[in-house]
Protein backbone atom coordinates (compact mmCIF):
# COMPACT_ATOMS: atom_id res chain seq x y z
CA UNK A 1 0.00 0.00 0.00
CA UNK A 2 1.56 3.52 -0.69
CA UNK A 3 1.65 6.15 1.82
CA UNK A 4 2.30 8.44 -0.19
CA UNK A 5 0.11 11.78 1.29
CA UNK A 6 -1.42 12.43 -2.12
CA UNK A 7 -3.23 8.92 -2.39
CA UNK A 8 -6.98 9.74 -1.33
CA UNK A 9 -8.93 10.59 1.86
CA UNK A 10 -9.17 7.67 3.79
CA UNK A 11 -12.94 6.35 5.15
CA UNK A 12 -12.26 4.00 7.59
CA UNK A 13 -14.56 1.77 6.26
CA UNK A 14 -14.41 -1.97 7.17
CA UNK A 15 -17.59 -3.60 6.15
CA UNK A 16 -18.21 -4.32 2.64
CA UNK A 17 -22.22 -3.46 3.27
CA UNK A 18 -20.75 -0.24 3.94
CA UNK A 19 -19.28 0.65 0.75
CA UNK A 20 -20.81 3.16 -0.55
CA UNK A 21 -19.45 5.43 -3.84
CA UNK A 22 -21.36 8.26 -2.80
CA UNK A 23 -18.44 8.98 0.30
CA UNK A 24 -15.46 9.14 -2.46
CA UNK A 25 -17.69 11.93 -4.62
CA UNK A 26 -16.32 14.95 -2.93
CA UNK A 27 -17.86 18.01 -4.93
CA UNK A 28 -18.79 15.96 -7.43
CA UNK A 29 -16.70 17.69 -10.26
CA UNK A 30 -12.78 16.94 -10.51
CA UNK A 31 -10.38 19.62 -9.90
CA UNK A 32 -7.43 18.70 -11.79
CA UNK A 33 -4.67 20.26 -10.21
CA UNK A 34 -1.15 19.52 -8.79
CA UNK A 35 -2.19 21.33 -5.47
CA UNK A 36 -1.94 17.99 -3.11
CA UNK A 37 -5.83 18.89 -1.62
CA UNK A 38 -7.13 18.79 -5.33
CA UNK A 39 -4.84 15.66 -5.85
CA UNK A 40 -6.23 13.73 -2.63
CA UNK A 41 -10.21 14.80 -4.06
CA UNK A 42 -9.45 13.42 -7.73
CA UNK A 43 -8.00 10.48 -6.29
CA UNK A 44 -10.34 10.06 -4.16
CA UNK A 45 -12.97 10.35 -6.72
CA UNK A 46 -11.17 7.98 -8.66
CA UNK A 47 -11.71 5.53 -5.57
CA UNK A 48 -15.26 5.85 -5.70
CA UNK A 49 -15.41 4.74 -9.43
CA UNK A 50 -13.82 1.34 -8.55
CA UNK A 51 -16.04 1.22 -5.58
CA UNK A 52 -19.14 1.08 -7.91
CA UNK A 53 -17.35 -1.43 -9.73
CA UNK A 54 -16.56 -3.91 -6.57
CA UNK A 55 -20.17 -3.05 -5.45
CA UNK A 56 -21.35 -4.34 -8.82
CA UNK A 57 -18.84 -7.64 -8.41
CA UNK A 58 -19.78 -8.15 -4.71
CA UNK A 59 -24.02 -8.10 -5.72
CA UNK A 60 -23.33 -10.33 -8.55
CA UNK A 61 -21.24 -13.18 -6.70
CA UNK A 62 -23.85 -12.73 -3.73
CA UNK A 63 -22.45 -10.57 -0.80
CA UNK A 64 -20.66 -13.22 0.67
CA UNK A 65 -17.63 -12.23 0.90
CA UNK A 66 -16.29 -11.24 4.84
CA UNK A 67 -13.62 -8.13 4.23
CA UNK A 68 -12.45 -6.27 1.46
CA UNK A 69 -8.80 -8.20 0.12
CA UNK A 70 -10.78 -11.38 -0.46
CA UNK A 71 -13.59 -9.86 -2.61
CA UNK A 72 -10.73 -7.26 -4.38
CA UNK A 73 -8.65 -10.38 -4.68
CA UNK A 74 -11.49 -12.59 -6.21
CA UNK A 75 -13.01 -9.69 -8.77
CA UNK A 76 -9.00 -9.59 -9.89
CA UNK A 77 -9.12 -13.53 -10.39
CA UNK A 78 -12.10 -13.20 -12.26
CA UNK A 79 -10.85 -10.39 -14.39
CA UNK A 80 -7.49 -12.64 -15.74
CA UNK A 81 -10.50 -15.10 -16.87
CA UNK A 82 -12.10 -11.95 -18.43
CA UNK A 83 -9.25 -10.93 -20.19
CA UNK A 84 -8.44 -14.13 -21.07
CA UNK A 85 -12.27 -14.22 -23.05
CA UNK A 86 -11.68 -11.01 -24.44
CA UNK A 87 -8.10 -11.92 -25.59
CA UNK A 88 -6.37 -8.84 -23.39
CA UNK A 89 -2.31 -9.44 -21.69
CA UNK A 90 -4.13 -8.28 -17.92
CA UNK A 91 -1.12 -8.58 -16.35
CA UNK A 92 0.34 -5.91 -19.14
CA UNK A 93 -3.05 -3.78 -18.28
CA UNK A 94 -2.36 -3.89 -14.38
CA UNK A 95 1.05 -2.74 -15.28
CA UNK A 96 -0.41 0.40 -17.34
CA UNK A 97 -2.75 0.94 -14.97
CA UNK A 98 -0.54 0.83 -12.20
CA UNK A 99 1.59 3.28 -14.39
CA UNK A 100 -1.24 5.63 -13.96
CA UNK A 101 -2.10 5.28 -10.74
CA UNK A 102 1.49 6.30 -9.81
CA UNK A 103 1.43 9.36 -11.68
CA UNK A 104 -1.52 10.42 -10.70
CA UNK A 105 -0.41 10.21 -7.08
CA UNK A 106 2.38 12.15 -8.00
CA UNK A 107 2.35 16.27 -8.38
CA UNK A 108 3.79 17.42 -11.70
Amino acid sequence: MCTNPNQVQALGITAITDLDPALFSGDGKPRDTNAPNDIVHDNTRKAGFAATAVNAYAAQVGNTYEDFYSLISDLIGDLYHLADALGIDLADAIRHGRDDYLAEISPA
